[in-house]
């Protein structure tokens, strides 16, 4: 028979249609790292999310990193547009990112660190990255952010980010 269409529309389906997009991209982004040649958005491909912007942002900015990888610099067309517009501001003003999917170590250091990750690699404005990097050094733990997975993923952004400073911007004055 038809389908009224309600199925597609209930949370738990939306649940798992946003959990198979981010498998997904999760392994399109890691075969665009082994060097394997990826098409823009080619998770689309296999997916029934056809809507980038319905990620969460751990999924989208994965996704941002594997289109800039594969050649698609367009902002509106690689996903950075979306990444941006998940963005929030905490009372002091900084940009975090909020949770991603609880089964892959859900934090806001993680999605932030990602988040700060794919918008350095997509050059995107510099004042507002660097304010997502003073959140999470405003939320750092002694020694680590929320655990390891977001303790990682905010070393690569910190190193990702300070690597894309113009050099002369980065000499240190002593005196």
């Amino acid at each position: 028979g038809k389908s009224s269409g309600s199925e597609v529309s209930s949370p738990e389906t939306q649940k798992f249609l946003r959990e198979n997009a981010t498998d997904l991209i999760s392994i399109t982004y890691a075969r665009s790292l082994l060097g394997t040649k990826v098409a823009p958005n080619e998770w689309m491909k296999g997916s029934v999310v056809s809507d980038a912007s319905l990620l969460d942002p751990n999924a989208l900015a994965l996704s941002v990193m594997t289109n800039i990888r594969a050649g698609e610099l367009d902002w509106e067309k690689n996903g950075v547009n979306a990444l941006v517009a998940l963005a929030q501001r905490d009372a002091a003003g900084h940009v975090y990112w909020t949770a991603g999917a609880q089964a892959y170590y859900a934090s806001q250091d993680a999605s932030t660190g990602l988040a700060i990750r794919a918008l350095t690699l997509a050059r995107y404005d510099r004042g507002f990255i660097s304010n997502a990097v003073r959140y999470l050094d405003a939320n750092r733990k002694p020694g680590y952010w929320s655990n390891t997975f977001a303790t990682v993923q905010v070393a690569a952004a910190l190193i990702d980010h300070y690597r894309s400073a113009d050099p002369e911007t980065l000499k240190p004055d002593y005196t």
